[in-house]
């Protein structure tokens, strides 16, 4: 979810995966299931590129 009045990212992120499916459509990028260590997902998510790209910045300086 994308806080306007912080401008950044908040929630989960996907735990890393192999075999998922991923597409671009209309600026956002939908993830779709994969496994990990013999765990299947079948969960969606989506990221809004447009808010992603302004977000990082922040989001690296609060990292460190």
């Amino acid at each position: 979810m994308y806080d306007p009045t912080r401008k950044y990212i908040l929630g989960k992120k996907p735990c890393a995966r192999d075999a998922h499916t991923a597409v671009v459509y209309n600026e956002k990028m939908l993830i779709f299931g994969g496994d990990r260590h013999l765990m299947s997902f079948s969960d969606l998510y989506y990221f809004d590129l447009r808010k992603g790209l302004e977000s990082k910045k922040l989001y690296e300086a609060s990292k460190e």
